[in-house]
């Protein structure tokens, strides 16, 4: 007899894509620069996973009516390479009975998924399965209902393919660049006190400085991204700057010119605003950042899109080609039909040997 185990194996073996999902997550927090946003909040709590959730403060009123609203809205933007079912997962925390539901829809679908549950003072995981989800881009907008209610992200996990969250904010810890044949004369040092990442590239002292970026491509990097649709990108880095006359670097974006990027001393780790790019097109571009003065310490980069999504240029796992069709026989390919002559005698011996059984079989009777 097979055991439940047993079969259970069997069945994840026998069924394409059961046993192995691919997941991409969501920070909600993230979206806060969207106008749809307000009047959600970001809060910063203990639990959350990146620090934060966002949430509807208690002064808002309820409204029930999710399908007319155009505001307290998260649009998380995902991409599914293959027709797929998808699984949302929502991690949430609600405090009371006034602050125990929201709502969610996936792109334009008329219904609207309430979830609506008694007080959980843990963090838990809601969501639904959404089982016919076509290959593209996709849109699952989440809605305010109650104030209260603590949103931290969104999951999602399909059964076939690949799936990737194109959110508003891509981040890049520079020290990861590093491999890139341009990286040198750049050197990754470690900060023990204050970076993401804890690393950070540095045009080390005693480097020549390199005034004029045209020279070469020595002691650069590349961040490629691509947008979902035209909109103005902000760019801005985590940096140091341990002393005056030192903090400048180039930034261009594609094809463009060099541009310096300058500051002043600063007091340990801020974050720069170092350009803001109008209506970048939608598709692929590639941003490079070089040094200029030696002792700009730099530790991330992040580009902001105003509209759409931005993510990292992506090597898609490329899906084997469906096997060629097995090759029916048809009339021309067939044997041909041969028909072999039985010598009479053979025949007549037969015919003999047949009249004698039967014969032995009547006498029996």
């Amino acid at each position: 007899m097979m055991t439940a185990p047993a079969l259970l194996g069997m069945l994840l073996l026998a069924t394409p894509g059961l046993a192995a999902y691919t997941v991409a997550s969501a920070e909600l927090e993230d979206y806060s620069s969207r106008p749809e946003f307000s009047p959600f909040v970001v809060r910063d709590v203990d639990g959350a996973s990146g620090g934060k959730v966002v949430v509807l403060p208690e002064t808002v009123p309820v409204y029930w009516e999710a399908k007319d609203l155009t505001n307290r809205l998260v649009k998380v933007l995902f991409t599914t390479t293959r027709f797929a079912r998808v699984h949302v997962r929502v991690r949430a925390y609600f405090p009371t009975d006034d602050s125990s539901s929201f709502v969610y829809r996936l792109d334009d679908d008329i219904t609207y998924h309430v979830q609506d549950w008694s007080p959980i003072r843990v963090w838990d995981i809601f969501g639904r399965t959404f089982p016919f989800v076509e290959a593209g881009a996709h849109v699952m907008t989440i809605i305010a209902r109650e104030p209260g209610s603590l949103l931290d992200k969104v999951d999602f996990e399909v059964t076939d393919g690949e799936v990737f969250h194109d959110g508003p904010l891509l981040a890049v810890e520079l020290e990861t660049l590093a491999t890139q044949g341009a990286f040198a004369p750049f050197a990754v040092e470690t900060y023990t006190n204050g970076t993401g990442g804890g690393e950070y590239i540095v045009l080390p002292s005693g480097a020549a400085a390199q005034l004029d970026p045209a020279a070469g491509t020595a002691g650069q990097v590349e961040i490629a991204f691509s947008l979902t649709e035209t909109t103005d990108v902000s760019l801005t880095l985590r940096v140091s700057i341990p002393a005056a006359g030192g903090g400048s670097f180039y930034c261009k974006l594609d094809g463009g010119a060099f541009e310096t990027v300058a500051s002043g001393a600063t007091a340990g780790w801020v974050t720069l605003a170092a350009r803001d790019y109008a209506q970048v097109a939608a598709g692929g571009h590639v941003l490079v950042i070089k040094a200029r003065e030696p002792g700009a310490m730099l530790d991330s980069a992040s580009l902001l899109a105003a509209a759409g999504g931005v993510s990292p240029v992506r090597e898609v796992t490329p899906q084997p080609p469906p096997a060629p069709p097995t090759p029916q026989p048809t009339e021309a390919t067939l044997p041909p039909f041969v028909v072999t002559p039985v010598p009479e005698h053979a025949a007549a011996q037969v015919s003999a040997a047949m009249l004698a059984l039967f014969c032995v079989g009547a006498a029996l009777l």
